[in-house]
């Protein structure tokens, strides 16, 4: 009996994560700030990818404003889908989404799997930080294939 509660608050939990990440994408794709700003937690903090060089950290409201900004001075015709999430908010996580795009000056498209740490507080992203490489992603989350 136990056994079985365990599980199926595990399946409860893993449906809400796709939910949740569901609705960041959706948020995403149509490049609204605001709809992302009431899905995340007050103190969200984000590691693009686009910046890392740059050590720009996307934070708050006004950081969300910005990366969406950067985003389509970047590229154009943007999507973004979910294609896995591996671990659990307790365990680690990595959430893998694909971005695809069109560099606005090169017109190089862009079709690239990005493995994204997520971590939650009061059942919201307050933190996400993107790698290009899986196994790098899993370690940051304390996870392994």
């Amino acid at each position: 009996m136990e056994r079985q509660l365990l599980r199926d608050t595990a399946r409860a939990m893993s449906a809400q994560i796709e939910e949740l990440a569901a609705s960041v994408l959706e948020a995403l794709n149509r490049r609204d700030p605001d709809a992302l700003l009431a899905l995340c937690h007050p103190d969200y903090e984000f590691r693009s990818q686009l910046v890392a060089v740059e050590g720009k950290v996307y934070s708050g409201p006004d950081g969300m404003h910005s990366y969406i900004r950067d985003l389509e001075d970047g590229f154009t015709d943007i999507h973004f889908t979910m294609e896995e999430i591996i671990g659990t908010p307790e365990t680690g996580m990595v959430v893998v989404i694909r971005f695809q795009g069109i560099g606005r000056e090169s017109g190089v498209p862009i079709d690239n799997p990005t493995y994204q740490v997520w971590t939650l507080r009061d059942g919201k992203p307050v933190g996400n930080t993107i790698y290009a490489v899986k196994a790098e992603a899993l370690e940051a989350a304390g996870l392994s294939e």
